[in-house]
């Protein structure tokens, strides 16, 4: 079973980040925690995950009383990973997990957290022998 701990120095760096590249997320609740190891998908390393908690578990952790329209934008960065990256490397991670976060509007003008995919999708192999084509960002 993984085991997760607070994450401050992710904390901070998605405040920076936040303030100069992803405006439309201030204001709304985004933290980070460690996941002690890495997983693998695909037989790839994950080195970050990021997530939206909603309702009761929104509610219990941010020590509200109702839960009606809370959420909290996850970003989930393995320790593992993160203990050898440089500062660079991982101010690059922590950006490409706070792309996944998009903004919806209800009727009423309130904001909701949503995910987003990758905006380029394609194998190295076409890019190495085609270059990147119009279609391969969505």
């Amino acid at each position: 079973m993984a085991n997760y701990s607070s994450a401050t120095d992710v904390d901070k760096l998605i405040k920076k980040l936040i303030g100069a590249h992803h405006t439309n997320l201030h204001g709304l609740e985004i933290r980070a925690v460690f996941v002690d190891k890495a997983q693998r998908h695909r037989n790839k390393v994950v080195q970050g995950t990021a997530s939206i908690i909603r309702g009761v578990p929104a509610m219990l952790a941010l020590g509200e009383t109702n839960s009606e329209g809370l959420q909290i934008g996850l970003v989930t960065i393995a320790r593992s990973e993160w203990k050898d990256m440089d500062a660079s490397a991982r101010e690059r991670l922590v950006d490409h997990e706070l792309c996944h976060f998009a903004i919806e509007f209800d009727d009423q003008g309130g904001r909701k957290l949503v995910l987003v995919d990758h905006d380029i999708t394609e194998f190295k192999a076409i890019v190495a022998r085609y270059g990147m084509s119009e279609t391969d960002a969505k």
